[in-house]
């Protein structure tokens, strides 16, 4: 059985209309602009920058212990 893709849902920004924040349970990713996406796991451990969307997601899929 193939495991389900993680569903990352955009945090609300008070400042604008384009996310710059996801969450999957306790793990995150941030979007810091000029330096890419940062991947934010629950033991504190940080991972980036990833040039895009794909590449920081597939990494969060790697690096998934379930």
């Amino acid at each position: 059985m193939e495991r389900k893709r993680a569903e990352w849902a955009p945090i609300d920004d008070e400042y604008t209309n384009t996310p710059h924040c996801w969450s999957w349970g306790d793990w995150a990713i941030v979007l810091i602009d000029g330096e890419g996406y940062w991947l934010c796991v629950s033991s504190g451990v940080e991972y980036g920058p990833f040039a895009s969307w794909e590449a920081v997601t597939q990494h969060a899929e790697d690096v998934r212990g379930d």
